[in-house]
């Protein structure tokens, strides 16, 4: 006779309101006075919820439909918790969520009281990768705690993967109060230690006690979205909480009339790290301005921290496209450093290198070169050759020699930079997948395509697990695969990225930034390419007005612009059009990158062409 079929439960969909835990807190207090501030999630459940609900072999919540009916509702908060948690500290994050939104209307569902934990290890794999993952759907809202256990746990990672993955499923982060003082203290002593702690999530190095459950979880992950993009979803809304909390505590110091302005100052400095590593750079530099300005009216004009608050706000000012305040602000960085440190010192060799980027910004690579090899001289005598700032000034200088069209020097700059990064900073991290990057770009001027998109994809695979997709090198790397493609005449594919590229570009830069008009150039050279005339003018119109109002007609990039639009007009047969615009491009091209840099040879070329056609 066959076995009857084993019939598995649907996931219970009730929650418990705030006053339960209230009084639930109470009862572990009485239950384990000496103790009760130390124990986990997992003591609460072997010590206290198993015992009570052993003989009914029923979930908590079950007794409490008997004892305490008033307490309970429909779940509308799915709770995700690690469970080496301490309960009292779990239970304190949901009362305060419930205090900050609605509490009479707040029902959590969490695993301790709604599982029945009798049987829970007992149910097979399919019931929680089914029943439990479309469950989640009905209650609509995960409320995660944060801090690092929960994003190195398997379960904790299933849950947020199962939120993100349904629609209508919104997704909150919440820190208990005492702990937001301890991650406000964690900013102020080290802002890059928010990114570290970003980096190092990757739910396929998650653990879980049960070996079973984690293969479960992992098959179920590879089987749908994949680990990539589970990580750049998990990180995305990290990130987009940790941004917030930042803001927040710089909004609670400024009101806070109490609070030392040099501890404003700081916060805001810190702050400003933060959202401009996070690409959000048009916002930090107005909390960049808001620190400067306090470290000149509580230090000076002549303080080494004045002159770091400079060198701050021109880093944001230089991601956002306006070069000349950003050298402004590094020149009296400068000046400041020159006179309280000195010249060999490892600050002031930072700022040469930022007075470079800028020169690069404009078109002037050879002051760009030179500014970056005093840099590198002072970095390889104070902090010794291996050094990761060294490697950067390095890169900066492949940079430079690329813009110069010397591909082998670059390559060799860029190798340089790559051997020292690989071992200091490890394969998984935004500044070696530059390293990456650059190379690539370099393989595909020597017309290395495969290579090149294979070093291109490598950096891509790393920003989407550290920077995240919404962030603008991770665009940059869109619009390079796009360049390869392209260069292969892919079209197709080419287009694809650099779309993507736009996209991200437009919501994390703005619609005026210098980046989205070298998308629209690119769009349109490849649209041109697939003869699709009106629609590639459209973009590279759009991105000759754009260059023309951030950097002037006499600026390389400008200059390509212009070039584009008159091989456009020659290729549907507009000579005298065409013609105009080539002698335009081969001014510029002249007055900034001089008569023997191939872009001038090429427009002096195409210039004749059209002359000679046009007769």
């Amino acid at each position: 006779m066959s076995q009857p079929s084993q019939q598995h439960p649907l996931l219970n969909t009730t929650g418990v309101s705030a006053a339960f835990l209230r009084s639930f807190l109470d009862d572990i207090k009485s239950t384990f006075p000496e103790d009760y501030g130390l124990l986990t999630t997992k003591d609460v459940c072997d010590k206290l919820i198993v015992p009570r609900t052993k003989a009914a072999n029923c979930a908590y919540v079950d007794k409490l439909k008997e004892d305490a009916p008033d307490t309970l509702g429909r779940a509308n908060i799915f709770v995700s918790h690690a469970w080496r948690y301490k309960i009292t500290d779990v239970i304190a994050t949901m009362l305060e969520f419930a205090a900050a939104n609605s509490e009479d209307t707040s029902f959590f569902w969490l695993d301790l009281f709604v599982n029945n934990q009798n049987i829970a290890l007992n149910l097979p794999q399919d019931w929680w990768s089914t029943t439990f993952k479309d469950s989640i759907t009905s209650i609509g809202h995960s409320r995660h705690r944060s801090d690092p256990i929960p994003l190195t746990r398997a379960w904790c990672l299933w849950e947020i993967f199962c939120g993100l993955s349904q629609d209508g499923v919104r997704l909150s982060i919440q820190l208990p109060g005492a702990e937001e003082q301890e991650l406000k203290k964690a900013i102020l002593q080290e802002s890059s230690a928010v990114l570290d702690a970003l980096v190092r999530v990757r739910a396929e190095r998650a653990q879980v006690w049960n070996t079973n459950d984690k293969e479960m979880i992992f098959k179920a992950i590879e089987d749908s979205v994949g680990f990539t993009i589970l990580n750049e979803k998990v990180k995305d809304q990290m990130r987009a909480w940790c941004l917030n909390k930042v803001v927040q505590f710089v909004e609670q110091a400024k009101k806070e009339c109490s609070v030392d302005p040099r501890v404003r100052a700081l916060l805001c400095n810190r702050a400003g790290n933060i959202l401009h590593r996070f690409g959000a750079s048009q916002q930090a530099a107005e909390y960049f301005r808001q620190g400067l300005d306090l470290d000149r009216e509580t230090l000076g004009d002549s303080h080494q921290d004045t002159a770091t608050s400079y060198a701050n706000l021109g880093s944001a000012l230089d991601a956002n496209g306006d070069v000349e305040e950003a050298m402004r602000c590094f020149q009296q960085c400068l000046d400041i450093q020159v006179d309280t440190i000195g010249k060999k010192h490892e600050d002031t060799a930072a700022t040469l290198v930022n007075l470079g980027g800028s020169c690069t910004a404009k078109g002037d690579y050879d002051k760009a070169i030179q500014y970056y090899m005093d840099a590198l001289t002072i970095q390889q005598q104070v902090l010794g050759k291996d050094h990761p700032a060294a490697a950067t000034t390095l890169n900066n200088l492949g940079r430079a020699y690329s813009n110069k069209g010397d591909h082998d020097r670059a390559i060799q700059f860029y190798h340089t930079c790559l051997k020292i990064r690989l071992p200091k900073l490890g394969d998984k991290h935004p500044d070696t997948a530059t390293a990456y990057s650059n190379i690539g770009s370099e393989l595909k001027e020597k017309g290395e395509y495969e290579n090149a998109v294979k070093h291109y994809e490598d950096c891509l695979n790393i920003q989407l697990v550290t920077l995240g997709k919404e962030h603008p090198e991770t665009a940059g790397t869109y619009n390079n695969l796009g360049l390869v493609y392209k260069a292969q005449q892919d079209y197709e594919r080419a287009v694809e990225n650099f779309r993507t590229c736009l996209q991200i570009q437009l919501r994390t830069l703005g619609t005026t930034h210098a980046n989205i008009a070298t998308s629209y150039n690119n769009l349109g050279s490849t649209l041109k390419a697939m003869r699709k005339y009106e629609e590639a003018l459209e973009y590279y119109e759009k991105a000759l007005n754009m260059k023309i109002s951030t950097v002037g007609e006499d600026h390389p990039s400008t200059a390509v612009s212009l070039l584009n639009i008159g091989r456009l007009h020659q290729a549907t047969g507009k000579k005298e059009r065409a013609n105009e615009y080539y002698k335009r491009a081969l001014r510029a091209f002249e007055a900034t990158l001089g008569a023997s840099h191939p872009h001038t040879v090429t427009a002096s070329k195409f210039l004749a062409e059209t002359a000679t056609k046009s007769k």
